[in-house]
């Protein structure tokens, strides 16, 4: 019995530029034709000029990764948990000094010695002491050292990525909030004031708001007892934008 012979392959036709390369079509670089070689090693990032779909694909990967930079930079909880340590370390030194004039005025006709009181007392850098009587009167104002910024950091330390981001969340914010009403902006006294109310009635109030140049100041307001009744009130006033500088560093 005699084997039939097997019918030769049938060549493949020879494959065009845009035809797409299959498994089996694909061939090894050192036995590729020279004008395949060829094409390959001309092959640069200047043949993204020729092709809109790779465009379009390394711009949509890069969108996606900026906007998963900018979530984790911009709502993460860092902000929101340093400003309730500040309150609580706030809080902490406003009930210290209101011990302090409590324990001057243990006597029934003792007085607050507001004055004398704050000149001998340590305040905190940036931090504003205001002492009120209950009927609102201010009776005295003190403020300690300003901050001092760590050595070669400058004012605002190096933050140049952080700044960016935040001058282009301000513009995209500032321009899809148009008709929006405006933040309020308060001074560091008015800003206590607001606090006297609930602290003349013998509670601790607490307050986060925008200061005169538009960064963050946090407020506490503590009331001062003496013999079940309240003489006065103690506010305290962190430094303009120091939460500001510390979320943009970190940031950073």
């Amino acid at each position: 019995m005699t084997a039939l012979p097997r019918p030769a392959a049938p060549e493949a036709p020879p494959r065009r530029s845009g035809d797409v390369l299959l498994g089996e079509d694909w061939v090894r670089p050192d036995e590729a034709p020279p004008e395949i070689r060829d094409q390959r090693d001309r092959r640069s990032i200047v043949a993204l000029n020729r092709s809109p779909l790779a465009r379009k694909i390394i711009i949509f990967n890069m969108m996606a990764l900026v906007i998963l930079v900018a979530g984790v930079l911009f709502m993460n909880p860092f902000r929101d948990n340093l400003v309730q340590q500040r309150e609580q370390g706030l809080v902490t030194e406003a009930k210290l000094f209101a011990d302090v004039f409590e324990a001057q005025v243990r006597g029934p006709d003792a007085d607050l010695r507001v004055a004398q009181t704050l000149d001998a007392v340590d305040i905190g850098p940036g931090v504003e002491v205001f002492v009120f009587d209950t009927e609102g009167r201010l009776l005295g104002r003190s403020q300690g050292a300003p901050r001092r910024p760590a050595p070669g950091a400058g004012d605002e330390g190096a933050t140049i990525i952080s700044n960016f981001l935040n001058w282009v969340w301000e513009a995209t914010s500032g321009f899809l909030a148009v008709g929006a009403p405006e933040v309020a902006l308060y001074e560091p006294e008015t800003l206590v004031r607001s606090l006297l109310a609930t602290a003349t009635k013998g509670d601790t109030a607490f307050r986060a708001a925008r200061g005169s140049d538009g960064q963050a100041v946090l407020s506490v307001a503590t009331p001062i007892w003496r013999a079940g009744e309240i003489l006065g009130v103690v506010a305290l006033s962190s430094a303009e934008g120091e939460i500001d500088r510390l979320v943009r560093r970190e940031r950073e």
